[in-house]
């Protein structure tokens, strides 16, 4: 079974969402995800964890790049940017799982101030909501339209099964 790492509760205010990111693909630290006064910093590429850096995280980093770009306000309906905690959640949660991802995920900021990263085939649909907090949320659609939604510490083994459903790679019939 995955066990999920806790999320850091709070982010320090003075860091900038820029900072953030640039930490992530410049940084590397001993740990999957540290936090310090200075900055936050993901191991992408050294983790034990990610392995082989998976082809896909670089267009995760890329589209978390471009929404950091994101002001409040930006959707003119009160949308926050995006949140500190929400991208060390979601990041942290990619590394758990990165084995079981076949493909890039759409990755959108949440007019709260969090991130959906989604992946759909025609019979399966997987959403992982990463809130301004930190935490996750799942929510799985399967082939004969059965549903699940539940925080992600209680989907257990269930989280890799649906990635791998989720992000299976589409053959086109020609």
């Amino acid at each position: 079974m995955q066990t999920l790492r806790s999320v850091p509760s709070s982010v320090d205010p003075s860091v900038s969402g820029d900072e953030v990111f640039r930490a992530f693909v410049a940084q590397p630290v001993a740990s999957t995800a540290a936090i310090s006064n200075k900055g936050i910093w993901v191991n992408v590429q050294s983790s034990t964890q990610w392995g082989p850096q998976p082809n896909w995280i670089s267009a995760v980093f890329r589209r978390v790049g471009e929404l950091l770009g994101h002001d409040e306000n930006w959707d003119s309906y009160g949308g926050k940017g995006l949140q500190h905690a929400a991208i060390i959640g979601l990041v942290t949660t990619l590394a758990e799982f990165n084995y079981w991802v076949q493909s890039p995920p759409r990755v959108s900021l949440r007019a709260d101030g969090g991130l959906v990263c989604a992946w759909s085939t025609s019979d399966y649909t997987l959403e992982l909501d990463a809130l301004p907090d930190g935490r996750l949320t799942a929510y799985f659609v399967d082939s004969v339209g059965q549903e699940w939604e539940e925080p992600l510490e209680n989907c257990g083994d269930r989280v890799a099964k649906w990635l791998w459903f989720s992000s299976a790679p589409q053959i086109c019939d020609v």
